[in-house]
C-alpha cells in the first residue's frame, strides 16, 4: 500500500509536468503571433494553479504512504510542497521577465507603466501598432475585454485594428430586414425539405414570416424601450415583458414547446436552453448598441430570459457581435478571427463540407457556426441567403442568422425590401419601422 502511494506522488508530479507543458504549448498556440505580454498574467496565475495542485496532491499522496507520521514522513511531505512552491515562483519570475520585455513594465524606455494598465495597452496600440480606431471603441474593448480576461482575443483583434477600410457608405442601414427576410425565405425548406441547392425561388406563396421574425420584433422592441438604461434588471424585465406580448399575439408561429409554455406563465424563469432562438432573435443588439461591449451585453440579457445555457448566450453574442463588426465596417477576415477567438467556434469548415451530412438540429452548437459559414462564404445578401438554404437543416432559423449578419456587411436590396414589407403584419411593420428611424 505504501509503496503504491509513493508511486502515485511521483506520478502526479510527472503528470503535473505534462498537463504544465501542454496548457503552454496551448497558450502559444492561442496567442500565435500576437502580443504575448498582453496575456501574461492569465497565462502566469493558470500555470501556479496547475503547480500548485498538482504538488499539494502528490504531498498528499505521501502523506498517506506511511501509517506513522513521523518527522521523516512529514519532511517528505514538505519537499512536494516546498518544491511546487518554488516552482510557483519561477514561473512568477519568467512571466514578469516576459512582462517587462514585453513593453508594459516600468523600464520601458516608452513609459508603459503598470500603474495604469488601461492607458499603457491604449498607447501601445495607438502608437506602436498604429491602431486606427477612436478613444472610445479603444476604451470599450479594454474595459470589457481585457478586463474580463479575455486577452487573446482582445490582442488577436485590437492588433489588427479596430477601425477598417471597407467602406459602409454604399448601402442604406435598414436594421432587421435581413432577419426577417432569411427567416421568410427560408421557411419553406425548414426540416430538410430543400435540394441543397443555391438555385430556387427566393419567393413562393409558402415564404411567410415565422417565430423567428416575431422574437426579432420582440427584442427590438424592448432594447428600443431600454435604450441607454444601464441597470440590466429593468432591460430583462422589458425582454420578458415583449417576448410574452408578442409571442401570445402570434401563438402559431412555430415556437418550440418549452418556449411556448414559457410564454404562458407569470413569473416565467429561465429554462437552461441552448437552442438557436437566442441567435436568430438578436440582430436589434448589434444595431443598437455604441460599443462591442455593449452589444455583448445586451445579446447575453436578450438570450438569457430563456436561453441560459452558456451554449444559448454564446450563440447570441458571436450573432451580434458579427453585426456590430459589420456595420462598423470590419472586412470578413476580421469578424472571422474575432468570432472564432472569442467564442471558441470553428468557422474553418467550408458549405461544400458541411452541405451533405448536415440536417435538422436547433442548437446554437449545430446552427450558429454553419449560418457564419454561409455568410463568410456568400458574395452578395442574396447569395448569402441562397447559400444558407442550400444548407439545409433548420433553414429558416439559420438563413434569418446569416441574413442578419449579412444585411449588416451589405445592406439589403430595395426590391427585397419591399417583398419583405409585403409580406409583414402592420403591428410588425410599426415596430420594424420605428427601429430603422432609430438607428439611422
Amino acid at each position: 500500500m505504501e509503496d503504491k502511494l509513493l508511486k502515485k506522488a511521483v506520478l502526479i508530479k510527472a503528470l503535473t509536468g505534462i498537463v504544465l507543458l501542454a496548457y503552454v504549448e496551448y497558450r502559444i498556440y492561442r496567442c500565435a503571433v500576437t502580443s504575448i505580454a498582453l496575456a501574461v498574467f492569465p497565462f502566469m496565475i493558470s500555470c501556479v494553479v496547475i503547480v500548485l495542485l498538482g504538488f499539494t496532491v502528490a504531498a498528499l499522496c505521501e502523506y498517506f504512504s506511511s501509517r506513522r507520521k513521523d518527522a521523516m514522513n512529514l519532511r517528505r511531505v514538505a519537499r512536494h510542497l516546498i518544491e511546487g512552491v518554488l516552482l510557483a515562483v519561477f514561473i512568477i519570475i519568467i512571466c514578469v521577465v516576459i512582462l517587462v520585455a514585453g513593453g508594459f513594465g516600468n523600464s520601458s524606455d516608452k513609459g508603459y507603466v503598470n500603474s495604469d494598465p488601461d492607458g499603457a495597452i491604449m498607447e501601445y496600440l495607438q502608437e506602436e501598432r498604429a491602431v486606427t480606431a477612436s478613444k472610445a471603441d479603444l476604451e470599450q474593448m479594454i474595459a470589457g475585454d481585457f478586463a474580463d480576461g479575455n486577452v487573446q482575443y482582445y490582442v488577436l483583434f485590437s492588433l489588427k485594428g479596430i477601425a477598417s477600410n471597407r467602406s459602409t457608405e454604399k448601402w442604406e442601414v435598414t436594421g432587421m430586414y435581413g432577419a426577417i427576410l432569411g427567416d421568410m425565405i427560408g421557411s419553406p425548406y425548414e426540416f430538410d425539405q430543400g435540394n441543397k441547392s443555391k438555385e430556387f425561388p427566393l419567393f413562393t406563396g409558402e415564404s411567410h414570416f415565422t417565430d423567428d421574425t416575431v422574437m426579432t420584433i420582440a427584442v427590438a422592441e424592448a432594447l428600443m424601450k431600454t435604450a441607454g438604461d444601464p441597470d440590466d434588471g429593468v432591460v430583462r424585465e422589458a425582454l420578458v415583458d415583449r417576448l410574452q406580448y408578442w409571442g401570445r399575439k402570434y401563438p402559431d408561429a412555430g415556437y418550440g414547446a418549452r418556449f411556448t409554455g414559457w410564454l404562458q406563465q407569470e413569473h416565467p424563469l429561465p429554462y437552461g436552453s441552448y437552442g438557436n432562438g437566442s441567435a436568430m432573435r438578436v440582430s436589434a443588439a448589434g444595431w443598437l448598441a455604441e460599443t462591442l461591449q455593449e452589444t455583448r451585453r445586451l445579446a447575453k440579457l436578450s438570450a438569457e430570459v430563456t436561453h441560459d445555457h452558456p451554449e444559448g448566450i454564446k450563440g447570441a453574442e458571436s450573432v451580434a457581435s458579427a453585426i456590430y463588426l459589420a456595420r462598423k465596417g470590419h472586412d470578413k477576415n476580421d469578424i472571422r478571427e474575432y468570432v472564432e477567438a472569442a467564442f471558441d467556434y470553428d468557422l474553418s469548415r467550408a458549405c461544400d463540407e458541411i452541405r451533405p451530412d448536415y440536417h435538422h438540429v436547433e442548437s446554437c452548437q449545430q446552427t450558429v457556426p454553419e449560418a457564419f459559414a454561409a455568410f463568410l462564404e456568400g458574395e452578395s445578401f442574396e447569395d448569402v441567403i441562397r447559400t444558407a438554404v442550400s444548407l439545409g437543416g433548420d433553414c429558416d432559423t439559420l438563413t434569418a442568422i446569416a441574413g442578419s449578419i449579412a444585411e449588416a456587411y451589405y445592406g439589403v436590396p430595395k426590391e427585397l425590401q419591399e417583398e419583405c414589407r409585403k409580406r409583414l403584419d402592420k403591428d410588425l411593420l410599426l415596430v420594424l419601422d420605428g427601429f430603422m428611424e432609430r438607428i439611422m
